[in-house]
């Protein structure tokens, strides 16, 4: 099976902080002939890096959906279809702080799923990246898609297009994937991804939070509140969640989350 490998990257090597550089350092570990890691930057605004086979380029940005915001995030949807326009069976997309393990691709080697999303392991770094402590595990977000490239072709219209970074984007995505895909979730022992602890933007009052807000079906957010109580919770087992899903008669009448 070939994968595809892909992290957005937003600064000049030189500038990469060091997580950015342990999760570089962690694909290229993992990387065989058949695996390949490519970097996703803005058309109009992109760096070219030794550690990547490729540098793809992203048409669109949140800019396109929200015309008077200064800032400029990625849009998850076209992430996945560049990244499905590579030569792959699988392609992979995850936060460029993510530090990928081994096991991620024993969790994977059936290739008997469509999808396989995986939660972090929040982790204290310790040596340099070389040791570290576990924290907790993140059910509440993920950080890693696996997706198969046909199943993403026949079904990406149904996936809206949500920024980067931003409020219900991966969780309103795993529910997706859930529904319409036979899907993984990778929320066991041992670990598939890591997480360094760090501080971030806890601003949720961005126009682009609440444009992800309102462009997300509420009927996605319920379900999402009802797999992180069940599913991730080890009581319902995944091959119950498409017909335990909340349902009304809009998504009867349309077959579809999405407004």
């Amino acid at each position: 099976m070939k994968l595809v490998f892909g992290i957005n990257t937003y600064k000049d090597s030189s500038d990469l902080n060091a997580r950015q550089k342990l999760c570089i350092k962690s694909l290229k570990k993992i990387c065989s002939d058949n695996n390949r890691i490519v970097n996703l930057q803005f058309i109009d605004d992109f760096f070219e890096y030794k550690d990547f086979d490729k540098t793809l380029k992203l048409q669109q940005s949140s800019q396109n959906y929200i015309t008077d915001s200064p800032y400029k995030f990625p849009i998850v949807s076209e992430i996945f279809n560049v990244l499905s326009g590579e030569d792959c069976d699988y392609f992979v997309f995850l936060n460029d702080d993510i530090i990928l393990q081994k096991n991620f691709l024993k969790e994977i080697e059936d290739f008997q799923h469509d999808c396989y999303v995986a939660s972090r392991v929040d982790v204290d770094l310790h040596e340099g990246g070389e040791y570290f402590t576990p924290k907790n595990y993140n059910i509440h977000g993920f950080d890693l898609f696996c997706i198969k490239k046909e199943w993403w072709l026949k079904n990406k219209d149904k996936f809206p297009p949500l920024i980067l970074g931003k409020y219900f984007w991966d969780t309103a995505y795993y529910v997706l994937c859930k529904k319409y895909g036979k899907t993984k979730t990778l929320n066991k022992l041992p670990y598939s991804i890591l997480h360094p602890i760090h501080n971030g933007d806890s601003n949720n009052q961005t126009k682009e939070h609440f444009y992800n807000q309102s462009t997300v079906n509420p009927l996605i957010i319920q379900s999402w509140f009802y797999v992180a109580n069940n599913i991730l919770t080890n009581r319902l087992d995944d091959r119950g969640i498409k017909n335990s899903l909340p349902t009304s008669e809009e998504e009867i009448n349309s077959d579809s989350y999405l407004k």
